[in-house]
């Protein structure tokens, strides 16, 4: 099985979960899908993906959503007790939602178990994650004094912005400006 077959069972895998919550969104990108996952382990791998989707489609109901004000374990989710070993909360599934997707984590468990390529996937997002956690400064040609505003350099590799004051376009401020 190839990525294709993978990415296809997470897009009918999202499609669940989009008419179960009534939403409208894409399947989201690689970066969240395989946020935390261990490829080394297919089972553990689908249910973290799965907990991503989930957890994706806690955050993008829309306020006028019925689901909108739901808790967490409406969509499957639940925090078990803090470990005080470790910092964070993380999501785990409930029993309902265990069996309720259970066909859909057999279904990615087995995709991941023969996708050779979802590790160079996986190697690709975490060599570029670290573009959305960076910021460079970035300033204009107003004068006499710029605005400097904080940008992940990402976006200024990928688009064009421009001041709302000169109109000139935004460029990234050198060491030897500041």
């Amino acid at each position: 099985m190839a990525a294709l077959d993978t990415l296809k069972i997470l897009c009918v895998s999202w499609q669940s979960i989009r008419t179960c919550y009534d939403l409208t969104h894409d399947l989201p990108g690689w970066d969240c899908l395989l946020s935390g996952v261990d490829l080394s382990c297919p089972e553990d791998a689908a249910y973290t993906i799965l907990i991503n989707l989930l957890t994706e489609a806690m955050e993008l109901t829309d306020r006028f959503s019925p689901w909108y004000k739901a808790p967490a374990e409406v969509f499957g989710l639940y925090q078990p007790l803090k470990n005080l070993s470790t910092p964070c909360y993380k999501w785990e599934l409930t029993p309902n939602a265990l069996a309720r997707w259970r066909p859909t984590l057999d279904m990615l468990a087995r995709a991941i178990a023969t996708d050779p390529e979802l590790a160079d996937i996986q190697a690709t997002v975490e060599a570029t994650d670290w573009l959305k956690d960076a910021f460079v400064s970035a300033t204009c040609a107003c004068k006499p004094n710029p605005p400097v505003v904080m940008i992940p350099p990402h976006i200024l590799l990928e688009s064009i912005l421009f001041c709302d004051v000169c109109g000139q376009p935004l460029h990234r401020l050198e060491q030897s400006e500041t």
